[in-house]
């Protein structure tokens, strides 16, 4: 257990769970998505310990319950020890007390985790994960927009991203790193004269730290810096912490002359075709 050489998160991209690991319901993709977190999340923990628990199957127990090595679960996200690792059990165990709902119905806890007496062994019990799973699954065999058919026994999913983008300290940074990796893949191929594109607004409201840190800025030109500093930083991250522009042929980012929070400015991204 613990994964490839370069290990990868597993951002969902099927129908209905767009925005699973989003802390609210997006107005513009409200139609696509019926399940979500609530409250304040530590999204990107629980991104982790969901593609964690993807990638290693065998970690199951029961339905809907996983045990595992803490050790492995940090060598999948890049901490080795010291530092900011040995905070991992109290963030995992913060990220449990997260709400979630599912299928526009009830909501309830994300996750229950517990560990044992050394703290070596992590378990957790999620029907939340369960059902992200099994929605997933239902996926296999089917072709996504770009034409490719979805292995059987898998499912669609970015994979694009690698989990050592989780040590990034600039989190609202980290967080548009993986919107615009999710908009590329659901944009599906484009014709001569489109382009995918998002706005400066909508990206802060799909994005739940840097739409906090926004919030809590008392001046507008604050705001503004936040995002800029946000954006430029995951310009970096798109080459050094993903693997996107050795799928697409003549990817290019457009950055708006502004980065005050508008519909009108945009971020606009375009490519030739998907590669592989």
């Amino acid at each position: 257990m613990g994964g490839s050489t370069t290990s990868r998160l597993v951002i969902p991209s099927c129908q209905g769970i767009l925005d699973c690991f989003n802390n609210k319901l997006s107005r513009y993709y409200r139609n696509e998505s019926f399940c979500c977190l609530q409250g304040e999340p530590d999204n990107l923990m629980l991104l982790a310990l969901f593609s964690f628990i993807y990638l290693n199957p065998e970690s199951a127990v029961a339905p809907a319950t996983w045990k595992f090595q803490l050790s492995f679960f940090k060598k999948y996200i890049g901490y080795t020890g010291g530092g900011k690792s040995y905070d991992l059990p109290t963030r995992m165990r913060k990220a449990s007390e997260v709400k979630c709902m599912w299928n526009y119905e009830n909501i309830e806890n994300v996750m229950n985790i517990s560990f044992s007496a050394d703290a070596k062994t992590v378990t957790i019990e999620s029907m939340y994960f369960a059902l992200l799973i099994k929605h997933m699954a239902q996926f296999k065999g089917e072709k996504n927009k770009w034409g490719k058919k979805v292995s059987s026994g898998k499912s669609m999913y970015s994979s694009m991203v690698f989990a050592s983008i989780l040590k990034e300290r600039n989190i609202p940074a980290v967080e548009i790193t993986i919107e615009l990796v999710k908009l590329i893949e659901r944009r599906g191929p484009l014709m001569i004269t489109e382009n995918a594109h998002i706005s400066i607004q909508a990206l802060i409201e799909r994005c739940p730290n840097l739409y906090r840190q926004v919030q809590g800025a008392a001046e507008v030109k604050e705001k503004n810096r936040i995002v800029k500093n946000a954006v430029l930083k995951s310009m970096e991250l798109l080459k050094t912490q993903t693997d996107i522009f050795e799928h697409f042929e003549s990817l290019t980012v457009t950055l708006p002359e502004k980065f005050s929070i508008s519909k009108e400015n945009q971020i606009i991204i375009e490519y030739f075709r998907r590669s592989c």
